[in-house]
């Protein structure tokens, strides 16, 4: 269950950008790996610029998303249909 309730919430904080962080993007681009999100230095060298991912929502995209798993999962939440602690996590949301 705890398996469970951790990938939704990984998965939601992805898709609303919540796990898009300037050290994600470090590590990638340490590891090499992602070059389409690398950091780009500005001009002076000392600020970066972070590029657009191709996975980021748009405003509108995030409000669908929140909207479809406030009208989907949320009723059966209520119902309590799931567990505990997924149910719980949900609320919150």
């Amino acid at each position: 269950m705890h398996i469970e309730k951790n990938v939704a919430l990984t998965a939601v904080g992805f898709l609303l950008g919540e796990l898009d962080t300037l050290a994600v993007r470090k590590d990638a681009q340490q590891e090499n790996v992602l070059p389409h999100i690398h950091l780009v230095p500005d001009d002076n060298g000392k600020t970066f610029q972070k590029p657009h991912a191709h996975y980021d929502l748009s405003k509108e995209e995030k409000l669908k998303l929140l909207r479809t798993i406030h009208l989907e999962v949320l009723p059966a939440s209520r119902r309590g249909l799931l567990p505990k602690g997924p149910q719980v996590a949900l609320i919150r949301l």
